[in-house]
């Protein structure tokens, strides 16, 4: 009897431990090129929703309206809220500190292209794509910042294609 009871223990247990995985994380579908090498089009990402705080270098999934991609984007966050970020003649300066983009973006092409010259506001992220040749993102008036309220989560990990 005490041996049924241990299985019906660690069977709600794992269960409740699948709910609770399941109710934060949640797969999306990258779609485009626009975060080769790191994330190929159609990968589909495992990403996390119960992230609060967010941090230059992560890589996001959010809404955005004015996107061609469904209105679900993948990027890579650059500049956080309340920074002011210059982008000119191929580099990336944020508050007076040039970015040393070999540490953020995967490849090998750091030289960005764009002129920029913007403040944050206190809910606002500057966002680019790793293949940023093909990157519809914030370097561009028509996209924009990504404020807080349009992220969805954190992309920890790849599932597969």
């Amino acid at each position: 009897m005490k041996k049924l009871i241990v299985v019906a223990i660690i069977i709600v247990a794992l269960i409740l431990i699948a709910f609770a995985f399941l109710s934060y994380n949640r797969p999306f579908r990258n779609n485009g090129d626009a975060m080769v090498p790191a994330y190929l089009d159609g990968d589909l990402l495992n990403v996390d929703q119960s992230v609060q705080e967010f941090s230059r270098g992560d890589v996001i999934v959010f809404n955005k309206p004015t996107s061609d991609n469904k209105d679900i984007v993948v990027k890579r966050i650059i500049a956080l809220p309340n920074e002011h970020i210059i982008i000119k003649n191929g580099n990336v300066i944020v508050n007076d500190k040039q970015l040393d983009l070999s540490t953020l973006i995967s490849g090998n092409n750091y030289n960005i292209l764009g002129t920029v010259d913007i403040a944050l506001n206190s809910d606002e992220y500057f966002v680019i794509g790793d293949n940023h040749m093909k990157s519809l993102d914030s370097r561009f008036d028509s996209f924009g910042p990504v404020k807080r309220d349009e992220i969805i989560g954190k992309v920890i990990g790849k599932l597969k294609k």
